[in-house]
């Protein structure tokens, strides 16, 4: 019997084939005769592999070749990087919008595979990331999509009261290349987790960081080089991002509900119209021990949320006029932050530095 890992790999390699086809084929309608160069590898030159030479040799590429050729040579991890990167501009319009949503997933998936610790991965996460997979493909190539049926209805569900696996899979009728997808939960009692390998900067920084507007719900960015990431309009309710850097990171219109930014070095981070309220009872967003140093936070929503700073660096943070109403503020560094017209009901203020703070019309009770 199969384990999770191995279900997981097979999954990866039937998505590989079809998936690069597909992306270099529509990479030559949109270049042309200069799709490889200019559509392929040039898109996957950054600061650690900054020229053409660089990308030939790391990702052991065609100088040329036919589309079958050169699909032939591109691992997973570069067809969901091209996938994301060329979202707009080519597969946006040909795909249904969660298909960028599942290309990050993967990116995560496909590392937390590769450096699996000495242990297997949880029956659920193997079942989840096998739908994914299929999901992903399935209105691109019909027999691979069916081949990831199977490989998930291989995976041993018996621990979450499904009595076999067999009777977890579901059959989900084919999609038109432009439909809206909405993603189909496990079977019950599972959990949906969408995380992913720590070690995640080499694939994040080829990527470019763009993830704006994308489904990023329990992602998991934990210690994370994020610098100058845009997250504007994504959700990122419930996701991981403890010690994730975030200098200069655009949250603009996100949402962050029972996200976790716990020790996060969110230095010069905006946070215009971003959703920090808690949707359900449960729901917290935790900064504790996070650096928000020149952190913009006007404009937020923060009502209704449970909000601990405690320890934080938050100075010459701009809060304005937000709702802070319960927050933990506890041996926060508050100097030179800007609070004026903030709501400071019940907060907790012990041993925090307000020194240069601005309070002015902050409302205390």
């Amino acid at each position: 019997m199969s384990t999770n890992e191995e279900l997981v790999a097979a999954g990866l390699r039937i998505l590989r084939e079809p998936l690069s086809l597909f992306i270099c084929h529509e990479i030559e309608k949109e270049y042309g005769d200069s799709w490889w160069t200019e559509g392929v590898v040039e898109t996957l030159v950054y600061s650690k592999r900054p020229t053409v030479e660089d990308v030939l040799k790391f990702h052991q590429l065609p100088e040329s070749g036919s589309v079958e050729e050169c699909a032939s040579h591109i691992d997973i991890s570069v067809c969901l990087i091209l996938l994301t990167k060329h979202w707009y501009r080519i597969f946006g319009p040909v795909l249904g919008k969660d298909h960028r949503g599942w290309a990050f997933e993967l990116i995560g998936v496909r590392n937390q595979n590769k450096h699996l610790p000495g242990r297997d991965h949880a029956s659920d996460y193997a079942w989840r990331a096998l739908d994914t997979m299929y999901r992903l493909v399935e209105s691109i190539d019909a027999d691979a999509a069916a081949e990831l049926q199977t490989r998930r209805s291989s995976v041993d569900l018996s621990a979450y009261g499904q009595g076999s696996a067999a009777s977890a899979s579901t059959s989900t009728p084919a999609t038109a290349p432009n439909a809206v997808v909405t993603s189909t939960p496990p079977p019950s009692g599972l959990d949906s987790p969408i995380t992913t390998a720590t070690d995640l900067d080499e694939d994040l920084s080829a990527l470019g960081l763009d993830f704006s507007g994308a489904d990023l719900r329990k992602m998991d960015f934990a210690g994370s080089d994020l610098t100058g990431a845009d997250f504007e309009g994504a959700d990122l309710t419930g996701a991981n991002l403890t010690g994730a850097k975030l200098i200069g990171a655009n949250f603009k219109d996100a949402t962050l509900a029972d996200a976790n930014l716990a020790t996060a070095d969110l230095t010069g981070s905006h946070f215009e119209g971003t959703a920090l309220s808690a949707y359900f009872d449960k729901e917290r967003t935790s900064f504790s021990k996070a650096q928000h140093h020149g952190a913009d936070l006007s404009g937020a929503t923060l009502d209704k949320a449970t909000l601990n700073f405690a320890g934080c660096n938050l100075k010459s943070v701009n809060f304005g006029a937000v709702n802070l109403e319960g927050a933990d503020f506890e041996g926060a560094d508050l100097t030179g932050a800007n609070l004026k017209g903030a709501k400071l009901v019940r907060v907790n203020l012990r041993n925090a530095n307000i020194k240069d703070a601005d309070t002015t019309d902050v409302q205390w009770t």
